[in-house]
């Protein structure tokens, strides 16, 4: 990370704004927090991200001269690791359910959810998928209750509108 900035320097990315990684997958094609390589060169890491056909993520937390940007750098960096190995248990999960497992499918849901916690988007893909296998298993209570969780864990994300959807025309009649 960069230090403060010389008196009457205008403040540039270099000086304050964090890490540039690329990111892989891991055997399902999920990234793993493992896998994440920082550094601060955008121009190497955009031209890595390319040629390897990686995608890109760019952390722009501040400096360490900044007691917010310390405090909000520890907590995104905490929050992605917790992110991208949940999506790393998704792959597994998905990869259990496709194979005819539930059983497998849903203790791995169980140990993400554990990693997680039961908010965030994170929670939410770990939930639907839960409710899709006890939907499968024939447990309409169980799916239902689930998807509910799941609606509740990101009110406001990209999927509860497809969630609330499936609650008022699959679950309509489900105690």
């Amino acid at each position: 990370m960069g230090s403060a900035p010389a008196a009457g320097k205008e403040l540039g990315h270099e000086d304050c704004c964090g890490e540039v990684g690329s990111r892989g997958g891991g055997a399902s094609g999920h990234p793993v927090a493992s896998e994440v390589a920082w550094t601060q060169d955008a121009k190497a890491a955009l031209a890595e991200a390319v040629k390897e056909k990686k995608d890109v993520l760019i952390d722009f937390t501040g400096s360490d001269w900044c007691g917010w940007c310390k405090k909000l750098d520890a907590e995104n960096k905490a929050g992605l690791k917790a992110k991208y190995e949940a999506m790393a248990l998704m792959g597994k999960v998905r990869t259990a359910m496709q194979s005819g497992q539930a059983d497998e499918a849903l203790a791995l849901a169980d140990e993400g959810l554990k990693a997680v916690g039961d908010t965030g988007e994170a929670a939410q893909d770990l939930l639907f998928a839960k409710s899709e296998i006890l939907y499968r298993k024939r447990d309409m209570t169980g799916a239902k209750a689930t998807l509910e969780a799941a609606l509740k864990a990101a009110p406001d994300s990209d999927k509860a509108a497809q969630i609330k959807g499936i609650l008022e025309c699959v679950f309509k009649d489900t105690p």
